[in-house]
């Protein structure tokens, strides 16, 4: 059986076949500085930036095949459309992190060790990604507990009105 590790939309990432090395995260808010006459100056909370995601992986198609996972996930790029980012948290497969909707920005594929047939033995891959904010809310797990219908943050868990 293979252990999952990621899913990105149809692509699923194993131990064992296409898999990664690392997972790289972001999370930015931005602040403009306003100057106030007579005072220091004063910093106002504008908005969040776009939490950009990249995973970063090596493919060796000569020894574990499967370079076709690979051109797949440049297909998905194509389709111009968001997809569901889950990964696994657990080895029984149980808990996960829902990522929500990303959209696939690019893939960056480096060949090397390039054989008399013209095949590369090594393939180091990049996939960067970017969430996709559907009417303009934030979906996914850097969400939780925070902007549910008819809450706040202060009420403590209170309805509003």
């Amino acid at each position: 059986m293979r252990d999952p590790l990621l899913m990105l939309g149809p692509h699923l990432f194993y131990v064992d076949w296409l898999n990664f090395q690392s997972f790289e995260e972001e999370f930015s808010a931005s602040w403009v500085c306003l100057e106030r006459f007579g005072e220091a100056p004063g910093l106002q909370f504008t908005g969040y930036g776009n939490d950009p995601k990249t995973i970063h992986g090596v493919l060796f198609p000569e020894e574990f095949g499967d370079r076709v996972a690979l051109d797949a996930i440049t297909r998905t790029i194509r389709a111009a459309k968001p997809v569901q980012m889950i990964r696994w948290m657990s080895d029984n497969g149980y808990s996960a992190i829902l990522h929500g909707s990303v959209v696939i920005t690019s893939v960056t594929k480096d060949h090397d060790y390039i054989s008399r047939s013209g095949q590369s033995g090594r393939i180091r891959y990049a996939i960067r990604l970017l969430p996709f904010f559907d009417g303009g809310k934030p979906q996914g797990q850097y969400q939780v507990g925070q902007y549910q219908e008819g809450y706040d943050q202060y009420s403590q868990g209170e309805q509003t009105p």
